[in-house]
């Protein structure tokens, strides 16, 4: 559709031919064919093809791609182009084609919030939310989900959400959470789609309904969305919404652990350990938990801690047993 047009010279169509070429959109994915057309775009002076052309070297991920991502990222950025200065703040906050320097993240965020760009608002949100180099601040966290909310940005909305689902930095009320996911669902957000289905599922701020929730969670999980794979999994573990299958819920929390899904790894892990459902294996039991541990999951620390203590599947080493110990007591607490 774009390659006439393309051809002709229209730097509009051959950005989009770039990223159709980068996702497989209606051709064969062809890293190269989108590095090609983003380049010939960005020589011409266009910021934001810099950027996009250092996405795709992010995504390909070969030899030096993220060195080069980061220097793209960052030409875009001294030209005041708010895109590039997130992306850049993403590299620097993970450490991703350049030492790792959260306070230079929260620093580019901040700028990029400043100019009123959602993505900036998010994610200095997000910093704010977990005390990333900031005073943690859910008050503050939850101003910037909302202005980043009101300007269309999905992931604000779920995260903005998922404050009045919690009562973190705002009333609790579920109802608004619910109206939140539903808004952002309803355009496609594979992420809204799981916070509604979760409450649908609960009955939190909506009428209980397991069979419009596992629908929810079967269209995220259709997409390749790891949390839409695990909660479709507790679905089929359990008969709700769907007749109980454990065959079907095993395999959807290895498609979601597979996906970094850190509680389908913690499912994973717990069904090794037990045995029932599935046979018996410590050892897969341990990489599970430590994998899903290494991802923040608190659970897994817990149950890692019981194993250390024994050292049963896994390193009994003293730091090891002594975090994983320290984690069991104050969830404990």
């Amino acid at each position: 559709m774009f390659e006439e047009s393309a051809k002709s010279g229209n730097l509009e169509a051959q950005r989009q031919l770039a990223l159709c070429h980068r996702d497989g959109f209606g051709v064969a994915q062809d890293f190269e064919e989108a590095i090609r057309l983003l380049r010939g775009i960005a020589n011409s002076g266009d910021s934001d093809a810099r950027v996009e052309l250092g996405l795709v070297y992010q995504e390909r991920g070969m030899g030096k791609d993220s060195e080069e991502a980061v220097q793209l990222f960052r030409a875009a950025a001294d030209e005041g182009n708010a895109f590039g200065t997130v992306q850049l703040g993403g590299c620097y906050k993970h450490g991703v084609g350049v030492q790792k320097d959260e306070k230079e993240a929260v620093r580019l965020f901040t700028l990029a919030a400043e100019e009123g760009y959602a993505e900036g608002q998010w994610e200095l949100g997000v910093c704010y939310r977990d005390g990333i180099c900031v005073q943690q601040d859910w008050a503050e966290a939850v101003r910037l989900f909302r202005l980043a909310s009101d300007a269309g940005l999905w992931a604000a909305s779920v995260g903005l959400g998922m404050c009045y689902l919690d009562g973190t930095g705002v009333e609790k009320c579920p109802e608004e959470a619910v109206l939140l996911f539903k808004k952002v669902s309803d355009l496609g957000s594979n992420d809204g789609r799981v916070g509604l289905g979760v409450c649908l599922l609960n009955g939190w701020g909506i009428e209980q309904n397991c069979d419009e929730a596992a629908l929810l969670f079967r269209a995220a999980a259709d997409d390749g969305h790891g949390e839409g794979q695990s909660f479709l999994g507790d679905c089929y573990m359990n008969g709700q919404g769907v007749e109980r299958n454990i065959e079907e819920a095993i395999r959807l929390y290895t498609m979601s652990a597979e996906n970094d899904g850190m509680y389908a790894m913690l499912q994973l892990g717990l069904l090794y350990m037990d045995g029932f459902l599935i046979e018996k294996d410590v050892e897969k039991a341990a990489e599970m938990l430590e994998k899903s541990a290494a991802l923040g999951c608190k659970e897994a620390m817990v149950e890692l801690g019981k194993m250390c203590k024994v050292g049963l599947g896994v390193d009994r080493t003293p730091k090891k047993h002594l975090i994983y110990s320290k984690e069991q007591h104050a969830v404990k607490a």
